[in-house]
């Protein structure tokens, strides 16, 4: 288990108070910290070291420094999807599904998301054309919650960074509330505040120009 948190569009007090903030996931990933910062985007990582103790330190970057991945989960199909890559050309500085599905992303795009066997919550930064991406898999055994204050997008693996960085947000959502005294869950997209959301499984959003858009990329039939 790893924890993610970020800011788009952030301010010098984000900035300042960044670490604090991911330090409250530290319990997902105690084995290491990392942070990638551009003028738009603030990108943390707590990681717990699973696979490739020594070289998988996040956040990973493209050798063109174009996209920037922080990601929680397990890619089981990672060795498949490397071995393609690798048919097409691309090379790996790490032994990590991490790397795998950056550069699959590089290739694919969004449809590296539905090649993906696995579990994972995840964002990708596109530093060229200053849009972010964030997806959950098919299932959602992985949180992904975020909100828009103004031009501003915040994201995180856990409620609580979200809602120590802005306390305005700490307003509940009754009908959140009601849902989780009532099935002891809160059903996506609600949570138990009014103003945050969490990521639908099998969906990804897309950030741009201070825009949120979101699609589905695996619809579950359980007919």
């Amino acid at each position: 288990m790893c924890g993610i948190f970020g800011i788009i569009n952030y301010t010098s007090e984000d900035n300042v108070k960044f670490q604090d903030h991911l330090d409250l996931i530290q319990h997902r990933g105690p084995d290491d910290s990392g942070i990638y910062k551009t003028k738009d985007a603030l990108l943390g990582h707590r990681r717990l070291s699973i696979i490739d103790l020594d070289t998988g330190h996040q956040p990973i970057s493209t050798e063109d420094s174009r996209f920037h991945i922080i990601y929680n989960g397990e890619c089981y199909n990672f060795h498949e999807i490397k071995t393609d890559l690798e048919e097409k050309g691309y090379s790996f500085k790490t032994k990590t599904d991490t790397e795998v599905v950056l550069k699959g992303f590089q290739e694919f795009g969004t449809g590296i998301f539905e090649k993906i066997n696995g579990m994972f919550a995840l964002a990708i930064w596109d530093e060229k054309e200053k849009i972010l991406y964030l997806a959950r898999d098919r299932f959602g055994q992985k949180p992904l919650y975020y909100t828009l204050i103004k031009n501003k997008l915040i994201f995180s693996s856990e409620l609580n960074p979200i809602i120590k960085a802005f306390p305005k947000l700490n307003q509940l959502n009754y009908t959140g509330l009601t849902m989780f005294l009532t099935m002891q869950s809160v059903p996506d997209p609600l949570t138990i505040f009014k103003d945050v959301t969490k990521l639908s499984p099998g969906s990804f959003l897309k950030f741009k120009n201070n825009k949120i858009t979101i699609d589905e990329y695996s619809i579950l039939n359980f007919n």
